[in-house]
């Protein structure tokens, strides 16, 4: 059994071969992907206090489950919010083989999810991309989308301008290639990005469907809450709308299902997830014109494909 670390992750999971990874997940058959949500508030745990389970298996590949908390409470006492683990069982014995830091593999496979979708989704020449969020995503996002189009320009968007400053100093001391800049007025910025990918805590639109070019491609991770968004009705009305687990967001993406029980949208009008835009079932983009959407609420699939090269890799290192 090995333990791969936080530490231990950042050097086995670059973005690059994690993008063909998930892509050759998300064209697997008879994979089993699940989620489960557990309320923790009858422990006396304030709102949103919850315990999450995340398991997938499927044939030639390892049982994996993320195990993980989420206490919104703990920012006021200055301790992380999400604690989470990936376990890694033999297929074929059930023995435990691996057990993997959750937080580092999450934000590295989702914003990879992202960066996997862009590559249908976005313009092949794609040079511009805005990121909104100084959170912890906010730095992979930038740097994952940067390895799938050329881009030779990022800005950085958040409430606090020192916060987005922060965040393009990380990407800035890994890609200094890329022009990296802090954006002042999120409208202006929008207007002239080929890509928008969006990762806030925000619970009403940041993103309005009038600032959106033609061409542009949008994602956004920020809330698995079907109470919050961080688009408006336009943005998904004016889109060609992917996202990446059909009945999870369903369930919880907020983004989409504000916007279908206001009737702006219908039910339909999801064209598809990932894994119909990995076996090309569905195309992400039609023309150059196109205004894409995509909108991730997390897989287990995506956990499995990142645990799994986690480990061969780190294998591979001793």
């Amino acid at each position: 059994m090995i333990f791969i670390g936080e530490e231990d992750v950042r050097h086995v999971l670059g973005y690059k071969e994690l993008v063909e990874e998930l892509r050759h997940m998300y064209c697997a058959d008879n994979m089993y992907a699940g989620r489960e949500l557990l309320d923790l508030q009858s422990l006396g745990s304030a709102s949103g206090t919850c315990m999450g389970l995340m398991p997938a298996y499927g044939p030639g590949h390892d049982i994996t489950t993320k195990i993980f908390t989420l206490f919104p409470s703990n920012q006021a006492k200055g301790l992380p919010t999400i604690t989470a683990v990936i376990i890694v069982f033999d297929s074929e014995t059930g023995e435990l083989t691996a057990v993997v830091d959750g937080i580092e593999v999450t934000k590295r496979r989702t914003s990879a999810m992202c960066a996997l979708a862009s590559t249908y989704m976005s313009r092949e020449d794609s040079k511009s991309l805005l990121v909104c969020g100084s959170g912890a995503l906010a730095p992979h996002a930038a740097l994952a989308h940067a390895v799938v189009r050329p881009i030779k320009k990022i800005e950085i968007w958040a409430r606090r301008p020192d916060a987005a400053a922060e965040t393009a100093n990380i990407v800035r001391a890994d890609r200094p290639d890329i022009d990296i800049s802090v954006s002042r007025d999120l409208k202006d910025s929008c207007s002239r990005a080929d890509i928008v990918s969006c990762q806030t805590s925000a619970s009403y639109p940041i993103i309005f469907g009038d600032w959106i070019s033609p061409g542009t491609h949008l994602d956004f991770v920020g809330s698995h809450d079907p109470q919050k968004r961080e688009c408006d009705d336009e943005v998904v009305r004016k889109g060609r709308i992917i996202v990446d687990v059909m009945e999870t967001s369903m369930r919880e993406a907020g983004d989409i299902l504000i916007p279908i029980a206001n009737g702006t949208i219908k039910k339909s009008d999801v064209l598809g997830d990932l894994s119909d835009l990995c076996r090309s079932r569905v195309l992400g983009r039609q023309t150059t014109d196109d205004i894409t959407v995509f909108k991730s609420t997390g897989s287990s699939l995506a956990d499995m494909a990142a645990a799994e090269l986690a480990v061969r890799n780190s294998v591979k290192r001793k």
